[in-house]
């Protein structure tokens, strides 16, 4: 009788093991950067541009994570793709000495700590992987990222509607008449085509530009039901919409003009072969405080064709747990507020305390609730029919 119940227990230690793996375990991949990418990459998977959520990397060839290969955040970054859905691959990063660090400064006025030289170079790695695997695009994320459990299932369609609208209207109002018939001519995906833009950023801590820029700034505003209300948003974030009179429950796309921070961005394989070439050091005689930085000048000192989603679908969730400021001793540009378990920004944060679980029960509720944008779990959500 003893050991039938213990074959018992067995049977059921098994079937759970099944049924986590079958309904949590999505395709988080950590890759070698030494093994041959053919025995790792799967055909990029199509996605139905018009209706329906986006396909497990967001509509992008893939989804490359920064992370180092003893980082603390890696596991919960991974419970937050297998709750929604999500395919990351991880590449390995090597250990970065004194000479990798040399080589991200500039010679003359060099100002970026070793902190953030560090940083940088997990960047440049994963990029370096993305031009190596032969993918189209990627999101490439920070490990420390929060995103909305409704990401896949109705925040990206919404986005990637919008960024469609604005680069196919770009390219109509250009002064070559030719760009309509070329463009008409190269294949269009989830996000448009891949020559009409550089850098999409969809996670960052504040695109602020001056509400001059604003009148002429191409633009979409649309409702996105999964936002927080407006008060309950970080106060700058808050301010800054309220001046430019976006309402409750609106997102928008924009023409970046000052996007700070590296949380998530795309990059074509063209635009990251760029950024290797021509924004891999600190800029010459003048030094640079960060990479974010780097690419914020980019985009508004140098013609980059850029794009922000503003309020951002990616914020990361603890400025004071970040590499940057465990080697620094302090934060480089304080950004983050948290409300309580909210992570800024995100109204139901996939990486909250509420959905670290693995009950089976739990697990279907996540699920259904990620096919509604106004439900969650989280408080934040509790006064969202009655903004201020």
């Amino acid at each position: 009788m003893e050991c039938r119940r213990r074959d018992l227990g067995i049977l059921a230690t098994c079937a759970l093991a099944f049924f986590l793996y079958f309904n949590l375990c999505h395709l988080h991949r950590t890759i070698s950067t030494s093994s041959p990418l053919h025995q790792y990459l799967v055909p990029e998977e199509p996605v139905n541009p018009i209706n329906g959520p986006a396909n497990a990397t967001l509509g992008f060839g893939g989804i490359i994570a920064v992370s180092k290969k003893d980082s603390h955040r890696r596991s919960s970054l991974l419970h937050a793709a297998n709750l929604t859905g999500i395919d990351i691959i991880i590449p390995d990063q090597p250990v970065w000495t004194d000479a990798h660090v040399e080589s991200i400064k500039t010679e003359k006025l060099s100002v970026i700590s070793r902190g953030s030289a560090m940083a940088w170079l997990g960047h440049l790695n994963a990029l370096k992987w993305f031009v190596e695997s032969g993918l189209s695009s990627a999101l490439i994320l920070e490990d420390d990222v929060d995103w909305d459990i409704h990401l896949r299932n109705y925040q990206i369609p919404l986005v990637a509607k919008a960024v469609r609208n604005l680069i196919n209207a770009s390219a109509d109002s250009a002064n070559d008449p030719y760009e309509a018939l070329r463009r008409a001519n190269r294949p269009q995906t989830y996000w448009g085509d891949l020559k009409s833009w550089e850098l999409l950023y969809l996670g960052h801590c504040g695109d602020y530009f001056d509400l001059k820029f604003w009148p002429e700034l191409p633009h979409e505003i649309f409702t996105d039901e999964s936002l927080p209300p407006l008060q309950r948003m970080h106060p700058d974030t808050e301010d800054w919409l309220r001046e430019l009179g976006m309402k409750h429950k609106q997102r928008m796309v924009h023409k970046s003009r000052k996007p700070l921070c590296s949380f998530a961005y795309a990059v074509t394989r063209e635009s990251a072969k760029r950024i290797l070439k021509e924004l891999s050091t600190e800029e010459q005689n003048h030094g640079t405080w960060a990479y974010d930085v780097r690419l914020l000048e980019a985009c508004r000192d140098l013609g980059w064709k850029c794009w922000s989603t503003s309020p951002e679908m990616f914020h990361h969730t603890d400025e004071e747990d970040s590499d940057i400021t465990k080697i620094n001793g302090e934060p480089l540009f304080p950004v983050s507020m948290k409300d309580g378990d909210m992570t800024p920004n995100i109204a139901c944060g996939a990486r909250s305390e509420a959905f670290l679980t693995i009950d089976p029960d739990m697990l279907h509720k996540i699920k259904e609730m990620s096919q509604d944008p106004a439900l969650c779990l989280s408080t934040t959500m509790q006064d969202h029919d009655n903004p201020l």
